[in-house]
């Protein structure tokens, strides 16, 4: 998203580089309607243009830069925001379980008086790398 504090219409480029393939870059023209509203903007990359030599190329490949040039080659004074950008894919909880335990592996009921059942308990006396509880 973009943001003016002007009601001038602007350019962005957005340009993709040092990657696995060549640099590609897409550009995008809008008008702000009224200064203090968030404009979405969106790059499609199908129809991108090799940084090179100018050619239309579907951008693919992996890139580990990404340049933004507003009202790329005019000098035009002012300040500008930009905020949510994305790659367009569905966004992933980095928290949420990739694996959903539901069967019940070892369990013991202490259902017993008196000692511990030996074949399933020990007294571990030497800790984790040689250290001592």
């Amino acid at each position: 998203m973009f943001y003016s504090f002007d009601p001038n219409p602007h350019n962005i480029l957005l340009k993709l580089e040092n990657g696995t393939n060549p640099d590609v870059e897409v550009k995008e023209e809008f008008s702000v309607p009224t200064p203090s509203n968030w404009q979405t903007i969106r790059f499609d990359f199908t129809d991108a243009t090799n940084s090179s030599n100018g050619s239309s190329v579907n951008a693919t490949g992996t890139y580990t830069r990404l340049v933004i040039f507003i009202d790329h080659e005019v000098s035009t004074p002012g300040t500008y925001l930009i905020d949510t950008i994305t790659d367009g894919a569905t966004p992933t909880d980095p928290h949420a379980l990739d694996v959903i335990c539901t069967d019940l592996v070892w369990a013991d009921e202490f259902d017993n008086n008196g000692a511990m059942d030996t074949s399933k308990w020990h007294h571990q006396t030497i800790g984790p790398y040689g250290g001592q509880w």
